[in-house]
């Protein structure tokens, strides 16, 4: 693939790109449409053949990964963007289809002919696309790395390619997840202390009951059932409305959900409030006595 070296468009730029590196796609890979998309501009068999559409109004047509597309570079399809030529005159971009988590995610792609016309002094080839075995792509990889040294060549295998930019959104991912443990252990702490107060508060009616003959477990059980029932429906609520949050992404990016792992996750907050519910209840009910009516 021809390459016109510019700024990094993923998210390993932490600026957003004004000239992003640009890579031509040579007709044998559009032939092959071995790439899955997001997103076209309109319904075709090929979507790399939109690189070969003529715009009225001039615009080059291109193809971005759609993490670079929505995070990176704001794009949605059908909306511009300003590149350089190798003049250095602005030349107006469209964005006409995007790829769901490529290995192109640092680039913009457009039709050789277009870079070409361009790019006229550019030559040669930037990028080597190698498809093998998988059982072949490590040996390959450190053959190539050793006997094209000389030429600083990096050698990258796709999965290596994606894990490096998965790394910055698992760091984002790690983060959430510290903050949303620091928000579950403050909010466990909160409903202890809501319902210890609730607990003070009723006092007179549990030492009622008290006296009306209700075991010490019985009076407690029944305050657990109670507070019981609201974590589970406020567990239940917070899983739908996240649900519902979610859904769009997940069908837009075909991302697979893993449910063992949000199982694991929703089973840990459930047992963490049960075990608060029952420490606070058994703290706060233990010395409700009929002289505690007497005394109201």
């Amino acid at each position: 693939m021809r390459r016109w070296a510019g700024q990094d468009a993923s998210c390993l730029n932490m600026t957003r790109p004004t000239d992003p590196t640009l890579l031509a796609v040579p007709p044998s890979l559009a032939q092959r449409n071995a790439f899955t998309f997001a997103g076209t501009s309109r319904k075709v068999e090929n979507p790399w053949t939109l690189l070969d559409d003529v715009d009225p109004e001039g615009s080059v047509p291109i193809i971005a990964d759609s993490n670079t597309a929505d995070y990176i570079l704001h794009l949605a399809i059908g909306d511009e963007l300003t590149i350089h030529d190798a003049a250095g005159a602005p030349r107006k971009a469209k964005l006409v289809a995007t790829l769901a988590g490529s290995i192109f995610q640092s680039e913009l792609l457009m039709g050789e002919a277009d870079f070409r016309r361009l790019f006229p002094d550019q030559s040669g080839y930037g990028v080597v696309l190698i498809d093998v075995p998988e059982p072949d792509a490590q040996p390959l990889q450190r053959l190539l790395g050793t006997e094209l040294d000389a030429y600083a060549v990096t050698v990258d295998s796709t999965a290596d390619r994606l894990a490096m930019y998965d790394q910055v959104a698992n760091t984002y991912l790690s983060t959430f997840q510290t903050l949303g443990s620091l928000g579950l252990l403050l909010g466990t702490i909160g409903l202890a202390v809501v319902l210890l107060r609730g607990l003070v508060e009723r006092k007179a009616e549990l030492a009622m009951l008290a006296a009306l003959g209700f075991r010490r477990l019985d009076r407690l059980r029944m305050v657990l059932v109670e507070n019981v029932f609201l974590l589970l429906v406020g567990l239940g609520a917070g899983v739908i409305c996240a649900g519902v949050a979610v859904l769009p992404v997940v069908i837009g990016s075909g991302r697979r959900v893993e449910f063992a792992a949000l199982a694991v996750t929703l089973g840990a907050v459930l047992l963490t409030g049960l075990g608060v519910l029952v420490l606070a209840v058994w703290l706060g009910g233990r010395h409700v006595t009929p002289a505690d009516l007497r005394a109201e």
